[in-house]
């Protein structure tokens, strides 16, 4: 359902550092109308230093996108792009939570835009302040069915008015904020089409996404989940015919991190593979069940990487195979296998997060002889 795309960081509020009796070495802040706070290292003559700046611009859309990983995608649109991140001098890594604050400050059509994002927080990121002169929850159908919970803010005085969205969504468990500078009153102004289009695509993406869909992605911030799907595009795509995407899930039936030279996640494993069609559905073309057990090791990084994967046999001897790699794990790993309605759910929560973030306009997917399942009903 979504595109990704980056995030500026806010100051929640300055700290006054006018404390009676500063020397030559006092740092001058300057708030501007948005409220935004940016300080700057400052030098007296006398080589002290002031308050640092805690941006590092400068940094791409894929640096951003390791703060941030469900970062969505400004419109082609944008122009005079600049992404950056505070990241507290690199104290903050990827995969932390809260995560480092992204930004990315753009325009388009003489409008100046502010996006930022940051993964593990529900706290307003936006960085402004105003006294707003409205504020309205997001109404739009489409945003309550994807889960996601927006609001809407504007000021309007000075000759200025300035809009934001803020929303959170769950599934990514990422905030985001998204603002507009006008000078002008703001009639006919639409921040929500702006937001809509980061969100799922501009309308002319179903034409881009017919001619080749974005590979899957793993949106979420669970590192050994991220492990096993790339793990299974990469060992099993290949076993297929082509299609415009290839779409893993799995039930986790256990994990034992006991070995970081050998972590074993136990499971049932799907990889399914789709085309889009001209009315926005994936329709599964193939795909198959591989379960059994996947073995990973964990870098010195942090990360985490799948090595090998042992699947439990075909036919006759399923059973005895299954005994054995599941060994006292076997009855949960029975049970699982038997849940339909929890593979079904798993499914709808995969696919769906690709559909969210990949930038196209897809409605839902549909197996061959079955109804479509619909993403926003």
């Amino acid at each position: 359902m979504k595109n990704r795309v980056l995030i500026t960081l806010l100051a929640t509020g300055v700290c006054a550092v006018l404390c009676t009796g500063c020397n030559s070495g006092e740092v001058s802040v300057d708030v501007p109308a948005d409220g935004e706070v940016v300080t700057e290292e400052t030098e007296d003559p006398e080589g002290n230093l002031g308050m640092a700046n805690p941006w590092r611009d400068g940094i791409t859309d894929a640096e951003a996108a390791t703060y941030a990983p469900a970062l969505l995608t400004l419109p082609a649109e944008a122009e005079d792009v600049l992404w950056r991140v505070m990241d507290e001098g690199g104290a903050i890594q990827p995969g932390d939570k809260p995560g480092a604050l992204v930004e990315a400050q753009f325009t388009m059509d003489d409008i100046s835009y502010n996006f930022r994002a940051q993964l593990g927080t529900t706290d307003d990121i936006s960085g402004m302040y105003y006294e707003w002169t409205v504020e309205d929850d997001i109404a739009s159908p489409k945003w309550q069915d994807a889960g996601l919970s927006g609001k809407f803010y504007r000021y309007a005085g000075d000759g200025e008015t300035v809009d934001l969205i803020t929303w959170y969504d769950d599934a990514a468990e990422t905030q985001y904020a998204l603002s507009a500078t006008l000078n002008s009153d703001g009639d006919g102004f639409d921040l929500q089409a702006v937001a809509d289009e980061l969100i799922w695509g501009g309308e002319d993406a179903k034409s881009d996404a017919i001619a080749g869909l974005p590979a899957y992605v793993y949106p979420g911030s669970d590192m050994i989940e991220e492990a096993v799907y790339r793990f299974m595009v990469d060992e099993y795509a290949g076993n297929y015919e082509a299609c415009d995407v290839s779409i893993p899930y799995a039930i986790f039936v256990d994990t034992d991190e006991s070995d970081e030279t050998d972590i074993k996640v136990y499971g049932i494993f799907w990889l399914t593979n789709y085309d889009l069609d001209e009315n926005n559905i994936l329709l599964c073309v193939s795909g198959g069940s591989y379960p059994g057990v996947m073995h990973l090791v964990k870098n010195d990084d942090g990360s985490y990487e799948a090595v090998s994967h042992e699947v439990v046999a075909d036919g006759s001897d399923f059973d005895d195979s299954a005994k054995e790699l599941f060994g006292d794990r076997y009855d949960a790993f029975v049970e699982a296998m038997a849940d339909d309605e929890l593979e079904a759910e798993k499914r709808f929560q995969i696919v769906g997060d690709y559909a969210h973030f990949c930038g196209a306009p897809i409605e839902g997917y549909q197996d061959y002889g079955w109804d479509p399942v619909y993403f926003y009903q």
